[in-house]
C-alpha cells in the first residue's frame, strides 16, 4: 500500500466517453477535496469532444490520463481502469456526478473498524430539467451483510462507495453488460463483505435527458431479465417477486414514454394480483402527460 505522510492513498476512476457537458464541475468537486491524497485514473474511452481538453486544463499531478483509441463497453473500460490503480482504497465517479467535498475524508473515517471493507453514502438527486433536488433514501442506510436490502433497493452504488483495494484484485465487472453491471458487481459484494453505511448524503447524482433516455430504458429492461434467469437460484421468493415487479413496471413505463398506449395499458394489469399499490401508481401515471413525466421522472 502507497502512504504519504501515513495517509493511504485514494485511487478515483473516472471512465469518460464524451462526457464534456459536465466533467469540468465533476473535476472541480474532486479538486476540492478537503482529503488530499488521491490519485485521478481518468479513462477516455475513444471521445471526440472536448473531454480530454477539458481534463488536461487541470494542472495537476494527481490526474493521471488514458486513452483507450477503440470504444469498449462501460465495463470493460471499468476493469481496465482498475489495472491502473496504485491506491489503498478505490472510488468511481461519472462525469455528471458531483462529490461533497468531505466525502473522502468521512468515509476514510469508517476504516478505523478493520472490520469494514466497503464505506457508502447517501445521496442528492438532482433533475436538471425541472430543477429540484431531493435525498434519495430518507431512512437509515444498511450495515454489515446488506445482500437483502442491496438487492431490494440498491442502496450502495458506484459513485457512492469507497472500497478497499484489496478486495478488488480478484474480482471484476461483468463485461457482457452495458447498464446494470454496477447492479450486478454490488450484489456480488454485498454477499461477501461488510458494509458501513453514512446516510448523510455526499454525492450529487444529475438526472438528466441522457439518464432517462427510452432506449437506455429498453435495453436495462432485457439485461435485468437475462440476469434473473441466470441468477434466480440466489434469490428468497419475496425478493423475486419484487424484482418481476420492478422489470414490470419498467416495461410499463417505457411503453408509455414511447407513446404505445395499449402496451402501456395492458401492462397495467399484467404481474399485479397482490401489489395493489403498483396497480394503482400504475393508472396515475397512464393518464399523466409524457411532457409532465419526462420532466420529473427521478430514475
Amino acid at each position: 500500500m502507497y502512504k504519504k505522510n501515513n495517509k493511504p492513498l485514494i485511487s478515483i476512476i473516472i471512465n469518460c466517453h464524451n462526457g464534456e457537458a459536465f466533467l469540468n464541475e465533476c473535476l472541480l468537486s474532486l479538486k476540492k477535496q478537503t482529503y488530499n491524497n488521491f490519485e485521478i485514473i481518468f479513462w477516455d474511452n475513444a471521445s471526440t469532444d472536448k473531454s480530454k481538453l477539458i481534463y488536461k486544463s487541470f494542472k495537476d499531478k494527481r490526474f493521471k490520463y488514458f486513452f483507450s483509441k477503440k470504444k469498449t463497453s462501460l465495463y470493460k473500460a471499468r476493469n481496465l481502469a482498475l489495472k491502473k490503480i496504485n491506491g489503498d482504497y478505490i472510488s468511481f465517479i461519472d462525469t455528471d456526478d458531483l462529490w461533497n467535498k468531505n466525502k473522502i475524508k468521512e468515509q476514510l473515517i469508517k476504516f478505523k473498524d478493520k472490520k469494514v471493507d466497503i464505506v457508502y453514502s447517501n445521496a442528492l438527486l438532482f433533475n436538471i430539467k425541472n430543477q429540484k433536488k431531493k435525498i434519495r433514501f430518507k431512512d437509515k442506510l444498511p450495515s454489515g451483510y446488506i445482500f437483502d436490502d442491496q438487492f431490494k433497493n440498491f442502496y450502495c452504488t458506484i459513485t457512492t462507495s469507497l472500497i478497499k483495494a484489496s478486495i478488488l484484485r480478484n474480482l471484476q465487472f461483468n463485461e457482457k453488460y452495458n447498464h446494470i453491471g454496477d447492479f450486478d458487481f454490488f450484489l456480488k459484494l454485498s454477499k461477501k463483505f461488510f458494509f458501513k453505511s453514512i446516510s448523510k448524503p455526499l454525492v450529487i447524482y444529475r438526472i438528466h435527458s441522457s439518464n432517462l433516455s427510452t432506449l437506455k430504458r429498453l435495453s436495462e429492461i432485457k439485461e435485468k431479465e437475462e440476469w434473473l434467469k441466470k441468477n434466480f437460484q440466489i434469490l428468497r421468493n419475496k425478493y423475486m417477486k419484487s424484482f418481476k415487479e420492478k422489470i414490470s413496471y419498467q416495461k410499463f413505463l417505457y411503453n408509455k414514454l414511447s407513446s404505445n398506449l395499449l402496451s402501456s395499458f395492458l401492462l397495467i394489469f399484467k404481474d399485479n394480483n397482490t401489489n395493489f399499490y403498483l396497480f394503482l401508481k400504475k393508472i396515475f401515471v397512464f393518464f399523466l402527460p409524457n411532457s409532465y413525466l419526462k420532466k420529473n421522472l427521478w430514475f
